[in-house]
């Protein structure tokens, strides 16, 4: 999910707004936790006090089934989220295909070489 405010807004004032996007989300059958950034444009990655982005763990398949894939649950959230007027807030369903690098790391105790 990705928040915008207006041009100016303070990071308090964007921090409001993850707060009330972080309780929709986690009252989504489906998902598991939220992760949140505020104060990161996360299609330009600039710092600014009007941006945040959202991530919506989501429970395990298993216990999610058929009926609540990750297409399915950003449509159940998409008109909640429209109804937060202080904000744009546009959700979306993550593909593989990324526009800049992440780093990722990987460690567990039961590795073997």
């Amino acid at each position: 999910v990705i928040i915008q405010l207006p041009d100016g807004a303070s990071l308090e004032r964007t921090d409001s707004v993850t707060k009330k996007v972080r309780d929709i989300l986690l009252k989504t059958p489906g998902v598991q936790d939220v992760v949140s950034i505020s104060g990161l444009n996360f299609l330009t990655f600039a710092n600014q006090s009007n941006s945040a982005a959202e991530f919506a763990i989501l429970k395990p398949w298993e216990e999610r089934g058929s009926e609540l894939t990750a297409s399915m649950i950003v449509n159940s959230v998409r008109p909640k989220l429209f109804m937060i007027p202080e904000s744009i807030v546009l959700s979306f369903r993550p593909t593989l295909e990324f526009r800049g690098w992440v780093p990722l790391e990987v460690s567990s105790l039961k590795l073997k070489t």
